[in-house]
């Protein structure tokens, strides 16, 4: 009889791709966007608060928020276009 593999051991690594992504300031990519924190709050489906928070530094955001944050930084107006277009 054959034993099935330990398939923990045979995946990969998990992704580090939040790692560069995590060096992005929110701060900065905001302000080179012209938006207010609301604003951006609002575009990330978070509360003015918590995005307030996270800029600051007292509040780690998640994995999504960094990831739309890398796209805000790398192709902004298409991505903010896009996202203005949800409605909320």
């Amino acid at each position: 009889m054959t034993q099935s593999p330990n398939l923990s051991s045979t995946k990969p690594a998990p992704a580090t791709a939040e790692a560069p992504v995590a060096q992005l300031s929110p701060q900065a990519v905001r302000k080179e966007n012209g938006l207010t924190q609301l604003e951006m709050a609002e575009l990330l489906g978070m509360s003015e608060f918590g995005y307030t928070e996270w800029e600051s530094g007292n509040r780690r955001a998640g994995g999504p928020a960094y990831r739309l944050l890398h796209l805000i930084d790398r192709d902004g107006d298409q991505v903010l276009d896009a996202l203005r277009a949800i409605p909320s």
